[in-house]
């Protein structure tokens, strides 16, 4: 018993048509039943950078029949139907699964398993459902996707950078040609084929509908986190842009000038009053 083709990409409400081929002494094997459980040991187990993220959960994101029977061909056809699994492997897009078809008749025991090829089984990888903003900007949904491919590939730094705004606009012809073409063509883009149909749609939306300047619309940037902020961008009172914990003396010192320096009628400094 086995598939003839064994890995497959799907949304959310999409199904896969997963083709079984059952043989027994090297001939089609008709009226078998077969039975498809669910299989994740070949799924990362481990990882030399520490824990794997998790797989095959939450296991309601794939629906398919426990058993299937051939018919006079020795084929049968197991259909698979995916839903949102969510975000359980956090950054990576979507969830992996495993299932194993086998013959029913030689489903022995645990203590007696039958000798079948550890690598026939199925993967299937289920992607997240994904809602861009409206319309989609770089800094909304945009750039959070193309950043984690100029990760990926950092030699194509050379000459696009996909984590970059003005780079990406400087392309926009072209990405577009790469993210329209189907996923069979060679030049499709992603070269892994790893993105969704509702990311898809989202950058070519966004490559194809320009703001009033021309470019594709960048939008809004994220608030700064607060490390990065200079003290005199920090909210607040004054005291509340020095951290005691830097400086010791000198931020006391500075914050007790900036606060009273007024009020005591001090005068600020020129650069030409400066001595040694």
């Amino acid at each position: 018993m086995r598939a003839d083709q064994f890995v497959f990409r799907l949304n959310p409400g999409e199904q896969a048509a997963v083709r079984l081929y059952a043989t027994r002494f090297g001939q089609p094997y008709a009226d078998a039943p077969v039975i498809t459980v669910r299989y994740s040991d070949q799924l990362q187990p481990f990882s030399p950078l520490g824990t794997a993220p998790t797989v095959a959960t939450p296991e309601e994101a794939i629906e398919f029949p426990v058993r299937t029977v051939t018919g006079a061909d020795g084929t049968a056809t197991l259909t698979v139907r995916a839903s949102d699994p969510g975000t359980p492997r956090d950054y990576i897009d979507g969830q992996v699964y495993g299932l194993y078809p086998v013959l029913e008749e030689t489903i022995i025991s645990p203590a007696r398993p039958y000798p079948f090829n550890q690598w026939s089984f199925i993967t299937l990888l289920v992607w997240s459902a994904f809602a861009p903003d409206e319309p989609p900007t770089w800094f909304g949904a945009i750039h959070p996707v193309l950043q984690q491919y100029a990760n990926l590939y950092p030699v194509m730094n050379r000459f696009l950078d996909l984590g970059d705004y003005d780079s990406v606009c400087d392309h926009v012809r072209l990405l577009e040609l790469a993210f329209a073409l189907p996923v069979e063509h060679p030049n499709s883009m992603p070269v892994t084929r790893d993105l969704s149909s509702a990311k898809r749609a989202a950058i070519l939306r966004w490559l194809r509908e320009p703001d009033q300047n021309g470019k594709p619309r960048k939008g809004t940037p994220p608030p700064r986190p607060a490390e990065e902020l200079a003290p005199s961008e920090v909210p607040g009172p004054v005291e509340a842009r020095f951290s005691p914990e830097r400086g010791g003396k000198a931020s006391a010192a500075s914050r007790r000038l900036v606060a009273n320096g007024p009020k005591a009628g001090i005068a600020p400094v020129g650069p030409s009053e400066v001595r040694p």
